[in-house]
């Protein structure tokens, strides 16, 4: 009985260093892409912003993981008919292709122009992961990189995109939306309600001191990205259901206003 309890807790306790390594994969992929995006930026808003609109933390932490175990479970079968470089470059691709289908496979892959190009990142942001399997042995390592790193950097990104207003002045009427502030960081969201098959045309006018970054895109109510049809003088959406649709004003810094004016046919 004892040498069965015994057992049962070296698999428990391998199962979760298992799960630690995979963690911490993830943690030190989200901590090098986090390092890029301030080096590119050197901003936190639009670093914490670019992980938030791609679904970095989801992808890393949950798509990542699962197929890397799959990963293995298939290798561990196969392994013993493969040489190891063979085997090597089996893994390699496994991961490129998984991470390279991920937009195939989200919904949000059809609501960016140039899908090919973020599935290869994903591609190769998958690569990275797999780089982080294999370079921490230490449990201390993998728990720096694999619980408080993060902790750590989904803290900083929940604090930096926080909106920041500063007399902040909005009117709303049946098919406008105004707003003024003298600071203004963050985003605002415009519901609008439609019904099956109808069409949203919507104008966004800036006045802004040009100081910070700006822009917009449309969300449905679970925050998944919707394409737009963009003519000369405005956007359109043509929706497939009724259900309540945003459009989201991103300002990065800036003082000035902003309106919204819409149609719907």
């Amino acid at each position: 009985m004892r040498k069965i309890t015994i057992l049962k807790w070296i698999r428990q306790r391998e199962l979760l260093l298992y799960l630690l390594i995979k963690c911490s994969a993830a943690g030190f992929t989200l901590f090098c892409i986090y390092l890029l995006l301030m080096f590119i930026s050197a901003d936190y808003y639009s670093a914490a912003k670019t992980i938030k609109e791609i679904n970095l933390i989801s992808f890393l932490f949950i798509y990542c993981i699962i197929c890397s175990m799959l990963i293995d479970l298939l290798l561990k079968h196969i392994n013993h008919f493969l040489n190891p470089s063979l085997a090597i470059i089996l893994m390699m691709t496994l991961y490129f292709t998984s991470g390279f289908v991920y937009l195939t496979l989200s919904s949000s892959y059809w609501n960016f122009s140039g899908g090919f190009t973020f599935n290869t990142i994903a591609g190769i942001i998958s690569i990275v992961f797999l780089c982080g399997t294999v370079i921490f042995h230490r449990v201390k390592t993998q728990i720096i990189f694999g619980i408080i790193i993060p902790i750590l950097i989904f803290t900083i990104i929940s604090f930096t995109l926080l909106n920041q207003k500063d007399q902040w002045v909005e009117h709303r009427t049946e098919n406008s939306y105004t707003a003024s502030f003298q600071y203004f960081r963050g985003e605002k969201k415009i519901p609008i309600s439609l019904n099956q098959g109808e069409t949203l045309h919507f104008w966004v006018k800036w006045n802004l001191d040009k100081k910070g970054g700006y822009g917009y895109h449309v969300e449905d109510e679970k925050g998944n990205y919707i394409a737009m049809g963009n003519e000369e003088e405005f956007s359109k959406i043509k929706t497939l259901n009724t259900r309540t649709y945003y459009i989201v004003i991103n300002v990065e810094g800036a003082k000035g206003g902003f309106s919204v004016n819409w149609q719907l046919e």
